[in-house]
Parts: C-alpha cells; structure tokens; sequence
C-alpha cells in the first residue's frame, strides 16, 4: 500500500504544480479520471490493500468494472492457493463464469483457471491465449479449434513442452 499511495500521492502532487493551484485551494483534489488511469496500472494486491486506506478509493473501485474485476480475481486467486474458502471462491467462479473481464484478469493469475470458463470463452482467443501463456496445460481446457491454432500451440508448448499431448495440430 505504501508503494501504491507513495505514487499516486506523488502523482498528484506534479498535477498540482502543474496545473499552479495554490495551497488550501479547494480545487487541490485529484481529478477521478486520472486516479482511475493510475489505478489501472496496480495488480489486484495492490488495489486490495489501496481499496481498505479509504472510502474514495473503494468507491471508484467498485465503480470502475475493469479495477473491481481485478481485485475480485486476486481475492480468488489467493484464496484458492491458501486452500481457504474453496467452496466460496468456487461459486465466485462459477457466478462469473461468462463475465469475460473476470476469467481474463484470473487468467493473467493462474492460467490453469480456464477449465471454470464457459466454453464460449474457452473458445475465445484472446481468453486462451491469456490462459497458456501462464499455464501451458491450460491447452487442454481450451476449444478443440484452438487446439489446432499454431500460434495457441506454440505459446502453450513454449511455456510448458508437455502441452504438446493436448495440441490437435
């Protein structure tokens, strides 16, 4: 959290003098614009721990699809590996099965998460392309017409070389 603050509270001081508004000022406030193209640069830790320092930055959170995806994923992610609420981060997955954002930011966490996609985003390329560059097993959740995409395989089987059994090429 200190890292993130540390950055956006030096990010907003260079919009300040940039902009000459004088000390005390009313106007002295961050425009939420930027916050939110700073804050889309943070991983899901990072937005995590930002979102409990105050009310302002988990409103845009929650506000903003893209941030609130992210830390729900992070929450699953962590979750999942700590072996703690399997159940509730099952049914979190499951309720956000075809939220196409959600799958992706898990994805960029553990590419092995793809066989909880829908198969209408196993079948996406961007979504599977996400998945095996994290994971190369991830291929074999993947739609059979992606199995046989050169550039699917090859990422897959250049992250993990065992993923060639699932290739259909």
């Amino acid at each position: 959290v200190s890292c993130c603050y540390y950055y956006i509270i030096r990010y907003k001081k260079l919009i300040v003098q940039k902009m000459n508004y004088r000390k005390g000022s009313a106007k002295h406030d961050f425009p939420e614009d930027i916050i939110i193209q700073k804050l889309l640069y943070l991983d899901g830790r990072q937005l995590a721990k930002l979102k409990t320092t105050s009310k302002r930055y988990e409103t845009l959170i929650k506000e903003h699809i893209v941030l609130e995806n992210r830390v729900k994923a992070y929450y699953v992610y962590i979750q999942y590996r700590r072996l703690q609420n399997k159940e509730e981060c099952k049914n979190i997955v499951q309720q956000e099965n075809a939220n196409r954002n959600f799958i992706l930011e898990l994805l960029r966490l553990d590419g092995s998460a793809l066989k909880y996609a829908s198969s209408e985003l196993q079948d996406d390329h961007e979504i599977v392309l996400a998945a095996v560059e994290r994971c190369g097993w991830a291929l074999r959740y993947a739609s059979q017409k992606l199995k046989n995409d050169h550039e699917t395989v090859l990422i897959a089987v250049t992250q993990n070389g065992e993923a060639l059994e699932y290739a259909s090429v």
